[in-house]
């Protein structure tokens, strides 16, 4: 709920998109806001995409979090902190890329 988090965080947005040229992407949010100080002293870099920047060293990328949500269902598909957008967004890209090549695979498809 943003209206909930208005007021404890410097930066609230909301974005919504779909890459019609990648096979793999279908419409998604990306919910994006800063962390509070006290979620900033407690923060790490989430090992899956890794850091850029030592803990309090932040003056050009500030971590955020990052929450994506499938826009067909309302469902959350990931939801992390990290101050390298870019790579996170690559982790999510894959992350939907490899499920998609799972369910699709042969061993899913019924055999009639």
């Amino acid at each position: 709920d943003l209206e909930k988090e208005f007021g404890k965080r410097e930066y609230i947005d909301v974005r919504r998109g779909w890459d019609k040229k990648n096979p793999y992407d279908y419409p998604a949010y990306v919910v994006v806001y800063t962390l509070t100080p006290e979620e900033l002293k407690n923060y790490h870099p989430d090992p899956r995409v890794g850091g850029s920047l030592p803990v309090n060293n932040y003056y050009y990328n500030t971590p955020r979090r990052y929450i994506f949500i499938d826009g067909r269902t309302g469902k959350t598909e990931l939801d992390m902190a990290s101050d390298e957008y870019y790579a996170i967004a690559e982790y999510y890209k894959n992350k939907i890329q490899r499920e998609k090549i799972t369910e699709n695979s042969p061993s899913k498809v019924p055999n009639y």
